[in-house]
């Protein structure tokens, strides 16, 4: 209820929302509450609030609750396992086809979300499985 308060006062009368282009598989893991981040290159400056995840043609409106920076080499498990995937070998492995220059010492912005509520979906479809 908050996080629509929020949406509707300030966001859609004063700013852009922020939006992010997804897989398919992804967005629908987000949807799924599998993939509660998602990991981007550079230092990005991003504020909690709305934020859209967009995948040919669909959308799906989250809550952006913690932003951080790390460096592709201090990326864990945790990271790993926020992102959807088992391990940290198969995150970085999916980042390195993504981003083919990233290295160890690259700066990647890391933000975490919470699930979408039935309020917050901009036309998902029905979950389908996620294999990260």
């Amino acid at each position: 209820a908050e996080f629509q308060r929020t949406l509707r006062s300030t966001h859609l009368r004063h700013d852009r929302i922020l939006s992010f282009r997804l897989r398919p598989e992804f967005l629908g893991a987000v949807r799924c509450g599998q993939k509660r981040s998602t990991v981007r290159t550079g230092q990005r400056h991003i504020e909690p609030g709305p934020l859209v995840l967009e995948s040919q043609g669909e959308s799906l409106l989250v809550n952006v609750t913690k932003v951080t920076y790390k460096r592709f080499g201090d990326l864990n498990d945790d990271d790993a396992k926020s992102e959807g995937y088992t391990g940290l070998t198969q995150l970085q492995e999916e980042l390195c086809c993504v981003y083919p220059r990233l290295r160890k010492n690259s700066p990647l912005t890391v933000i975490e979300f919470g699930p979408p509520s039935g309020n917050n979906r901009i036309a998902s479809p029905p979950c389908n499985s996620w294999r990260g």
